[in-house]
């Protein structure tokens, strides 16, 4: 009797997953921008495994190249082709005795507030304020500020598996200065990222995502640390493997890299990452 009602309730919890895995949207199908009325929550969580540095710095934050809404956040689709939504990064880190920094403990990461109008299916116009970046709180003392200006670009080009995204930036800052001898406001910055999203199955998923920047003016304000002018442009680049645990709940790791060519220091983080659509 006992052995029958489990295969029962073993069966009925295999249909319930079966038909819930044909419910779920594959990742590389998904919108541009959230669909009008729906919502979503994200956490990230980095841990640096830097040669030398591994585990003492543990953020609420990623470094995927392409994504500027890391740490804690929240985004909102208002309208029909409209999002809203913002990010903070939270930075705990155990730092060495320099002459420099001597300090550890957890201080303010930044934050990130944005709007996209999406004027087409596959394009958007994102506008954004950055501050802090990555610095930290400390860093509000000289106006750590920037705004960003982005052209999102996403399309599927085989659905159910594998979907392009490319996304050119402009940072303009507005810091009044770094160190002695810098330049003062305003300093730019162009950043480009490029991705593919690829769906093994409906719920496990692949992303590949590559950067480049270059600083033009001033220091880099971008999350990817500061980088002097006429330096070659910076390649960071990120590879995450995700799964759709419901048709609302994402979660994955990723590897990460914020300079590929070394010229902010040998950088490599992990990150876990979780999204849930409401």
């Amino acid at each position: 009797m006992s052995r029958g009602l489990a295969i029962a309730v073993a069966v009925t919890v295999l249909a319930g997953a079966r038909a819930s895995a044909q419910d779920l949207e594959p990742r590389c199908d998904r919108p541009l921008i959230l669909r009008e009325g729906r919502g979503l929550v994200g956490l990230d969580v980095a841990v640096d495994l830097s040669r030398g540095r591994a585990g003492r710095r543990v953020e609420v934050g990623s470094f995927h190249p392409g994504d500027r809404r890391d740490g804690l956040s929240l985004s909102v689709g208002v309208s029909k082709g409209f999002e809203f939504g913002a990010a903070l990064q939270v930075v705990w880190h155990q730092s060495r005795t320099t002459s420099y920094n001597r300090a550890s403990g957890t201080e303010f990461g930044g934050f990130y507030a944005y709007g996209v109008w999406a004027f087409l299916p596959t394009l958007g116009l994102e506008v954004g304020l950055q501050a802090p970046s990555k610095a930290g709180w400390e860093r509000m003392r000289v106006r750590r500020v920037a705004v960003a200006v982005a052209l999102p670009f996403q399309t599927t080009l085989v659905p159910g598996r594998l979907a392009l995204r490319v996304r050119p930036d402009f940072l303009m800052g507005f810091a009044l200065r770094y160190y002695d001898g810098d330049e003062g406001p305003p300093q730019y910055t162009l950043f480009g990222e490029a991705g593919l999203t690829v769906n093994l199955t409906r719920e496990w998923f692949l992303d590949l995502s590559v950067g480049a920047g270059k600083v033009l003016k001033g220091r880099d304000l971008d999350v990817q640390g500061l980088v002097a002018p006429g330096k070659a442009a910076f390649v960071p680049a990120s590879l995450q493997v995700g799964y759709s645990v419901t048709e609302d709940l994402d979660l994955a790791v990723a590897w990460s890299f914020p300079d590929l060519r070394g010229l902010t220091g040998d950088g490599r983080f992990l990150t876990l990452s979780l999204d849930y659509r409401y």
